[in-house]
């Protein structure tokens, strides 16, 4: 059965993140964060999972089983203009990443391991809204 990693990691973040409610479409995307236009149910503080590509699937002891690497970038996009907009977007992504982190066991049931690639987020900077942006890549390991 395919996977799909954007809906399972956007499905545990959703479940599992304690310091704000997300919702699939308003706050939590399977792709890029939508901008804020007036017209549509976009949260300001928001969070996002796309795919940046990973190597071919490789089958291993001529097994019908292939295993798969796909690397995924999580964003968080704060509120624009809050007095506390960069702490609430940075503590959001510190948590997505301490969630999305295995230490050996899969956080992902299915999935043999989701791998942090930075020690923590990254910031981005402003996006062109002037919400702070921050970033952090993971890369999830899986078979069909």
């Amino acid at each position: 059965m395919p996977r799909f990693p954007n809906a399972d990691l956007i499905a545990l973040l959703i479940a599992d993140v304690t310091s704000t409610s997300l919702v699939l479409g308003v706050s939590a995307f399977r792709g890029p964060i939508p901008p804020i236009d007036g017209s549509s149910a976009v949260d300001q503080l928001a969070i996002g999972v796309i795919p940046f590509g990973g190597p071919a699937a490789e089958t291993f002891h001529s097994s019908s089983v292939s295993l798969y690497e796909s690397h995924w970038q999580i964003q968080v996009r704060g509120e624009r203009n809050a007095a506390d907009s960069y702490e609430v977007a940075f503590k959001l992504a510190l948590e997505c990443a301490r969630l999305l982190q295995s230490d050996g066991d899969p956080v992902m049931s299915g999935y043999i391991d989701v791998q942090l690639q930075e020690a923590s987020p990254f910031y981005e900077g402003q996006d062109d809204q002037g919400h702070p942006v921050f970033t952090f890549n993971v890369t999830v390991q899986y078979e069909e």
